[in-house]
């Protein structure tokens, strides 16, 4: 099962900084051009600057920049080691209700998928590991922390974690430019920290973001302990930085990703919408209000919202057994019944013809995770069909996991994302380049 340890890790130094969130930022992987260009302007010292670097070499100037940040003191390292509570608070963006979700980040042993220890819910992308792989070949550090779940139904951890929370004062304060206050504190007493360990020992951790990352570890790893005969777990490139929560906290919101088909030849939607009445119930609504209305009272069935910019209507699976016929038989039964498998199975592919190759480059596809964007796209850039969504129910993260199946890519999306720059973690000496 899962091993925990404290760690020593990397922040930027509380004395050079009043306003810390001027240096933080959402992970890499939603960092869009124009958005890196923003916070790399909100201070010469924003992770971006690390975690998306960009010149002629800008895995070398990722190295360079993480060199000089700790030269000059920029960046220091924690003496003890510490677990860091870590809570934040935002706004839910569809309620406006105020939230609170609460974990802690420490390191994980890394281990493969196929022991059980640890394991994901999503399909990863070479590219993506690719990208990963020579930013840490090159800066030796997890830059981020991953992000993991676990069962707690008794809120052990919850207690033990609450109570350090309550008695001392966070290390850090902060509130990001989206309005996310991050609050982390420093757990040092030995017996909390063994509980901790203790109780990931006994329950399997689920990855929910960082996946790319998680296997990009795997790979240092592998890289790092050539011609090493040291135990697992002796080297800290055996360790990642993880943010973990309890499966109960209230603070896990999942939001849906949406899905626009685009530059599709001779895409015909009335068509569409008669190929899926044979396995659907197809109901025309008169706004996409009423259509998002009518697709949130549809949750027990893969429902979907189909919109082209003139004409929506809202598509319900007729029963299981059509969601089992449709889907594909090699995927293990919690995945066939998602509703991003049968969407990606039977309307993506076998009715629109988008093949799993194409759907795994984006070649006809985007991804859009604000809904009135979604509703908004149809007409402009090509985009021929919006496909809005409900969201995965963890329940489902959880079986689809324990099942050893893996969902399609962006079947998920835990809001908010989880803040890059509070903490880093070193995982040792330079290793070889695969290059």
């Amino acid at each position: 099962m899962p091993t925990l340890s404290p760690f020593c890790p990397l922040r930027f130094n509380p004395s050079f900084f009043s306003n810390l969130g001027l240096l933080v930022s959402p992970p890499y992987d939603v960092i869009t051009p124009e958005l890196r260009q923003q916070l790399a302007e909100q201070s010469p010292y924003n992770i971006v600057r690390l975690i998306l670097p960009t010149g002629e070499n800008p895995y070398t100037e990722a190295n360079s920049q993480l060199a000089d940040w700790q030269k000059s003191g920029v960046l220091i390292q924690e003496p003890q080691q510490a677990v860091y509570p870590y809570c934040q608070t935002f706004t839910h963006p569809h309620t406006g209700q105020r939230v609170v979700r609460s974990g802690f980040m420490a390191t994980l042993r890394l281990a493969p998928f196929s022991a059980g220890e640890i394991l994901p819910h999503e399909r990863t992308l070479s590219g993506p590991k690719e990208d990963r792989l020579r930013l840490m070949l090159a800066t030796h550090a997890n830059l981020e922390p991953i992000f993991g779940i676990y069962s707690d139904p008794e809120g052990n951890t919850t207690a033990a974690l609450s109570n350090s929370i309550t008695q001392e004062l966070p290390e850090i304060d902060t509130m990001d430019s989206d309005g996310v206050r991050h609050q982390v504190w420093k757990l040092t007493a030995p017996e909390a920290i063994q509980g901790l360990k203790q109780h990931l020992h006994d329950h399997p951790a689920f990855i929910v973001d960082g996946h790319h990352r998680y296997e990009t570890a795997l790979r240092y790893q592998e890289l790092a302990r050539q011609g090493s005969d040291q135990p697992t777990g002796a080297l800290p490139c055996d360790w990642i930085m993880i943010f973990l929560a309890p499966m109960n906290d209230p603070g896990l919101l999942i939001l849906p990703t949406h899905r626009l088909v685009h530059s599709l030849p001779n895409f015909n939607f009335s068509q569409l919408l008669d190929q899926l009445r044979e396995d659907f119930t197809v109901t025309m609504v008169g706004t996409s209000d009423d259509g998002l209305g009518r697709l949130q009272q549809s949750s027990t069935l893969p429902s979907y919202l189909l919109c082209d910019g003139n004409v929506c209507a809202v598509a319900v699976a007729k029963n299981s057994e059509t969601v089992a016929r449709l889907t594909s038989p090699e995927s293990p039964d919690p995945v066939r019944a998602l509703d991003v498998s049968l969407l990606h199975d039977h309307l993506f592919e076998r009715l629109l013809g988008i093949t799993p190759q194409q759907q795994m480059e984006q070649t006809h596809l985007r991804y859009v995770k604000n809904t009135h964007e979604a509703l908004a796209a149809p007409g402009s850039d090509g985009v021929q069909l919006a496909v809005v969504m409900n969201p995965t129910r963890l329940e489902q993260v959880v079986e689809v996991a324990t099942s050893g199946g893996v969902m399609p890519q962006k079947s998920t999306f835990f809001y908010p994302k989880l803040g890059s720059g509070l903490l880093m973690n070193l995982v040792g000496m330079p290793v070889k380049s695969e290059e």
